[in-house]
């Protein structure tokens, strides 16, 4: 037979839980609290890292985006400015009569650019300005003939320099237009001593113009040299000078006590200016 009756020790036990039950409750329920809220900072600390990282590596790609954006606009604006004109050598001759000749041998090594110079002389003084065109790619002579600014150095001082850029709508391919106009071929250079016939030393060439076009006037720069030295330099205009055209160049100048190693001859033809051309059939 069972006896259903409780003890006293099972209803001291059952009051205990009875009790302690509310207060169970409100401990789990602040564990839970507690556990949610632990989470949920977890939660909002590694968000924030993972969204302040992303900012961040945004950031640098911007930056670097910006950079890299930055260099390649200042590669293009050098790529579309000139160069600067390149002074060779530069030489001063006695003239005649007290006077002295500055020249110098420059050279515009810009493809697409053409320079409108005004140039000077300058040492212990300063001779005259004068003016000069030098088309892309050219070299020629500049100089100061005649003056009566006695210097015994000097460089060649560019006053001003303005740039022309030829255009590529205008002409596509520069080599090939400046090939067809500057045909202009020189033979036959000799260096002559004065004798008894002709009381100077001299110069001579012949000179053809092999393009298509003919020309008003062409410019042309005999530079002589001793070894790597000019030794003298004399100027002749060419005018007109027609398509097809050949020309025997006699140019008298000083003596200078030595007969020159090399005679190089430099035609310079503005070919950009349309005021240069003769017109056909003209």
């Amino acid at each position: 037979m069972v006896d259903d009756r409780f003890s006293e020790k099972d209803i001291q036990l059952a009051g205990f839980f009875v009790r302690a039950k509310p207060v169970a409750r409100r401990v789990g329920f602040t564990i839970a609290i507690i556990i949610d809220i632990i989470l949920i900072v977890t939660g909002l600390y590694y968000w924030g890292q993972y969204f302040g990282q992303s900012r961040l590596s945004n950031m640098q790609s911007n930056v670097t985006f910006v950079d890299v954006a930055t260099q390649d606009a200042h590669a293009q604006r050098v790529s579309v400015q000139p160069g600067p004109l390149q002074t060779l050598s530069v030489k001063i001759l006695d003239g005649s009569d007290d006077t002295r000749d500055y020249v110098a041998i420059v050279e515009n090594t810009n493809d697409r650019w053409q320079a409108r110079v005004s140039y000077s002389f300058v040492g212990q003084g300063q001779t005259e300005l004068k003016s000069a065109v030098l088309p892309p790619g050219e070299r020629r002579v500049l100089g100061v003939y005649g003056s009566d600014t006695l210097m015994s150095s000097a460089r060649l001082v560019f006053d001003s320099i303005a740039w022309d850029r030829v255009d590529r709508h205008a002409v596509d391919n520069i080599s090939d237009f400046v090939a067809e106009r500057l045909q202009i071929v020189t033979e036959n250079t000799q260096y002559l001593n004065a004798d008894s016939e002709v009381n100077t030393d001299r110069v001579t060439f012949t000179i053809l113009n092999e393009s298509a076009y003919s020309y008003f006037s062409v410019r042309v720069a005999a530079v002589m040299y001793f070894g790597g030295d000019i030794i003298g330099v004399e100027e002749v205009d060419i005018s007109p000078f027609r398509s097809g055209e050949s020309q025997d160049i006699e140019i008298h100048t000083l003596s200078r006590g030595v007969k020159p190693t090399k005679v190089e001859i430099l035609p310079h033809l503005d070919i950009f200016d349309e005021s240069a051309y003769i017109e056909i059939g003209s």
